[in-house]
């Protein structure tokens, strides 16, 4: 399944995402992760992992996607395991395996279903939160409008 849909530091899934509904202002007034409180990570009570799966999850950093990137071979694969949701699956070099849906992105409709896969880090960079993407081709890290509704893939420290 997809799973929910979030706006980068928010915690609760909504019907669409545009900024006129987004919690933090709008592109050109940010209330938070802005300029005058220099904060460009996820505090723990703007993360929807933490908020959504438990204490010990949190949001992967952009640092962290890059090591998914830099440490895995993936592949694309249609109608995983026949759910009928294509995405990606990332191989360790353990063998451990991770697939990701290609769940698309949510504005004031779903969009790209099954043809990208669209995930937030914890990260932001003025108005826009970091991303990690993928397609059938490539895979990405990148910056979008934090009012977009994309997928989240909490993370756990090993030793909790």
């Amino acid at each position: 399944e997809y799973g929910d849909y979030f706006a980068w530091g928010e915690t609760e899934p909504k019907e669409n995402y545009t900024w006129s509904n987004y919690l933090f202002g709008d592109e050109d007034n940010l209330t938070k992760y802005n300029s005058t409180d220099g904060l460009t990570t996820l505090q723990p009570e703007d993360d929807a992992a933490h908020a959504n799966m438990g204490e010990d999850w949190r949001m992967p950093t952009k640092v962290e996607y890059q090591e998914l990137i830099d440490n895995t071979t993936s592949e694309w694969v249609d109608n995983y395991n026949n759910t009928g949701v294509n995405g990606r699956l990332f191989t360790g070099t353990n063998g451990n395996k991770l697939f990701l849906p290609a769940a698309g992105i949510v504005g004031e409709q779903p969009y790209a279903q099954n043809l990208f896969g669209l995930y937030w880090s914890a990260n932001c960079k003025e108005n826009t939160g970091t991303n990690f993407g993928f397609n059938n081709i490539d895979i990405y890290i990148n910056n979008n409008p934090r009012s977009s509704g994309y997928s989240i893939r909490g993370v756990k420290e090993a030793n909790k």
